[in-house]
Order: structure tokens, then C-alpha cells, then sequence
């Protein structure tokens, strides 16, 4: 859905005087928990009511400053709301925020999202324009800081942006989870979470909570549309930035017709890391693209792997982990954890997809199991291409290619 672009309102909490009448604060200290899962207090004075959509007194130039602000009750505001300096944003619980047309938090600027004792508290981010993350940035303009701690988040960008990241050809910024549940969706060339069309992923960290992420939506646009982002990770023909899973339910998956990787690049894009020392992941990629590491074309992706429950299914004529179709395997480490890759058809387990080029993968500990598709390897070779250089040194392993093909792939190989 297209919005008239709008100059922004932008948010922040400074002081009383900066501040119209109806943003005062309520007169009641405010309890939340705070990064290491501690209870905290804002004081009377500390914090004040996030009341834009229902301040008469706002206009589209209307600015505040930085501080502390609380969801206090439940409303919906319709336009696109700007984050100035660092803002610290509470969702009480039973208590609602819906913003149509999303909140502008660009380079320099940071939102952090807390919770209150039992998360229920929510921020609801839809209807955004052509071009704008849900959360992040503008058109042509990377994503700034965004961490949250808690609560329940779900947002969806507009087209050719990220869902939480950046803006049509923005790179992703920094984006860091510590708990809540969150649900981010990248529209086309957008990343659920991470670049926008022509963006890398930036960083993004995740420690703890649930958390979906959807690359490559095209629902309710119209006719034929590029659908390349990833769902964590870059934005369509670009690479994957610093993925880093340290814990939590993770699901980084495309949507139908989409072609980025379900945790890596965008279509066609190159490097990047992604590091796994936990949690439990899955990754599920849909066309031409790994399930975890390169989507179609794309090259260079460094994956590591110490621990955790990882499942990575890759789309079609792609491997579960490493590089898709025609694409160029970078490393594989793996050194703990149970891992199930599978690949689609013509792409291996752990490897390369359809005709692409070998990289090295080395195994020293873990549970792993590896299928290929038909004519590929478990691990190594896709179809019409070699293994590369495959070290295995631990772990319990168990690979095998595609069953009942008469040119069917190795196990372990080409």
C-alpha cells in the first residue's frame, strides 16, 4: 500500500518542558525489566506517556528530544513516526501500539524496546510506504540501533525495504534481540530482518526470545515482483553483513517465490558471516538459494557452528548450508551442536548447489546429519560440480545423496 510521504513526527523524552501537555507524565513510578532480566523503576518524573496519536497539539513538524517514554494504554496512530537521538520505549503489559507507516530510526539514532513483568505488552508496526523499513530507514538510508528486550513485536516493511533494517538500498544497522517475541517481515527485495533492495545485512545479534523473520514477501502486490531478500540477512544482490545467534527460537525462512536465503544474502548477493553458539534454529530457503549461507549466485559466506539445534532447508538446486544455485561456497565450520541440513533437488546437504563452485567445510564435533537432492552430495558437491575440500576430524556424522537416482550424489564428496 502506497502513503503519501510525509515529514515524519520524531519521538524523544527529555525533559518536562520539552514537552506538550499531554505527553506529562502520569504521576506514578514505572516498573519494566531491563537487559540482564532485572526489575527496574522509572521514577514520576522519569518517564512520560506515549501519547503522539492522540496529542491534537501534534504536527508533521513537531520534534522532541531523547529519553524515556511508556506505552500506557492502547491506540493507533497513522503515519510514519521519527526517532531522534536515543529513545527508550516501554510496552505495559495489556497495552497496545499500532503505528501505520512505521517508525524512522536512522544512522545516529537508537529505540529500545523493554517490557513490564508479563511481556503482553505490544508494538505493531503496518501499512508502510514504498521504500521504508518498518523500523529503521528511509529510502536510501541505512537503519540505525534498534534492541529490544522484551515484549511482543511484529512488524512488516514497505516494499523493497526491510521489516527491521533498512530502507530500499539501505544496509541493515544494528539490531539486537534479547527476549520478547518478535515477527519481522521484508516486503520483495526487503530482508525480514537486515538490507533493504541493494542492502547488507548489518548486524544483527540474537541472545534470547522468539523470533521470526520473513524475507521476500509479495503478498498483496500485484503482478510479477523481484522477491530477493533474505529473511535474516541481506537485501536482494547483497550480502549477508554479521549474523550472530547466541540463543533463542529463531526462524529465518523466505516466502513463496522468494529467492534470498533464509538466514544470509540476498539474491545474487556475496560474504558476510553467520555464527551459531546456540539457540535453536531453523532456516528454510525457497528458490535457488541455501537455506542458511548464500541464496542463487551469491558467494563468500563464512558459517560457523558451535552449538545449538540448527535445520536448514535450502530451495531448489540448493544446498541446506552453504552456497545456492551456481553460487560459490565460502567456509563451513562445524564444531558442536545437532545439525540437519537438506538439500533441495540437484543441491547437497552441506555444500554447493546446481553447478556451483566448492568451498571448504570442516567438521570436529557435533551431531550432524546431511541429505542432498538429487544428484548431489550430502555433504560437498552439488549436482555437476566437485566436493572441494572436505575435513572431518569428530562428531557423529551421517551423510548420504539422493536415494533411488541412478546418477545420484556421494555421501561425502562430489
Amino acid at each position: 500500500m502506497k502513503h503519501a510521504m510525509k515529514k515524519p513526527v520524531f519521538l524523544a523524552f527529555a525533559v518536562a518542558l520539552a514537552l506538550p501537555t499531554a505527553a506529562v507524565a502520569a504521576g506514578y513510578s514505572l516498573d519494566y525489566y531491563d537487559e540482564a532480566g532485572n526489575k527496574q523503576t522509572r521514577g514520576t518524573t522519569e518517564w512520560r506517556d506515549f501519547e503522539v496519536g492522540d496529542d491534537p497539539k501534534m504536527s508533521d513538524d513537531h520534534t522532541y528530544t531523547k529519553g524515556w517514554h511508556a506505552v500506557t494504554s492502547s491506540f493507533t496512530y497513522d503515519g510514519r513516526i521519527g526517532v531522534a537521538g536515543n529513545v527508550q520505549l516501554i510496552l505495559c503489559d495489556g497495552c497496545t501500539l499500532t503505528v501505520k507507516g512505521g517508525l524512522e530510526v536512522g544512522v545516529g539514532s537508537s529505540l529500545t524496546i523493554y517490557r513490564q513483568e508479563k511481556g503482553t505488552g505490544q508494538l505493531i508496526v503496518t501499512d508502510v510506504g514504498d521504500n521504508l523499513a518498518g523500523i529503521g530507514g528511509n529510502n536510501k538510508s541505512d537503519g540505525g540501533t534498534i534492541t529490544i528486550y522484551g515484549g511482543n513485536v511484529r512488524v512488516t516493511g514497505g516494499k523493497n525495504a526491510a521489516g527491521i533494517g533498512g530502507g530500499n538500498h539501505g544496509n541493515g544497522g544494528s539490531v539486537n534481540i534479547y527476549g520478547g517475541t518478535v515477527s519481522a517481515t521484508g516486503v520483495a527485495n526487503g530482508a525480514g530482518i537486515g538490507g533493504g533492495n541493494g542492502g547488507t545485512g548489518g548486524e544483527v545479534t540474537i541472545h534470547a526470545g522468539k523470533v521470526t523473520a520473513v524475507g521476500g514477501s509479495t503478498e498483496g502486490i500485484e503482478g510479477f515482483i523481484s522477491a530477493g531478500g533474505a529473511g535474516i540477512g541481506g537485501g536482494n544482490n547483497a550480502g549477508c553483513g554479521t549474523i550472530t545467534i547466541n540463543g533463542g527460537e529463531v526462524e529465518a525462512r523466505i516466502s513463496k517465490n522468494g529467492y534470498g536465503a533464509g538466514m544470509g544474502t540476498g539474491d545474487g548477493g556475496s560474504g558476510g558471516t553467520i555464527t551459531i553458539n546456540g539457540g535453536t534454529v531453523t532456516a528454510i530457503a525457497y528458490a535457488d538459494a541455501a537455506g542458511i549461507g548464500a541464496a542463487g549466485r551469491g558467494s563468500g559466506v563464512t558459517i560457523t557452528i558451535s552449538s545449538g539445534t540448527v535445520r536448514a532447508t535450502g530451495g531448489n538446486n540448493a544446498p541446506g548450508i552453504g552456497a545456492g544455485n551456481a553460487g560459490t561456497n565460502g567456509s563451513v565450520t562445524i564444531s558442536g551442536g545437532t545439525i540437519i541440513a537438506t538439500g533441495d533437488t540437484r543441491g547437497a546437504g552441506i555444500g554447493t548447489g546446481d553447478h556451483g563452485k566448492p568451498g571448504t567445510i570442516h567438521i570436529s564435533n557435533g551431531l550432524i546429519t546431511a541429505q542432498g537432492g538429487s544428484s548431489a552430495a550430502g555433504i560437498g558437491g552439488g549436482s555437476g560440480c566437485d566436493g572441494g575440500t572436505i575435513t572431518i576430524t569428530g562428531g557423529t556424522v551421517t551423510a548420504w545423496g539422493s536415494e533411488g537416482e541412478s546418477s545420484g550424489g556421494a555421501g561425502i564428496g562430489g
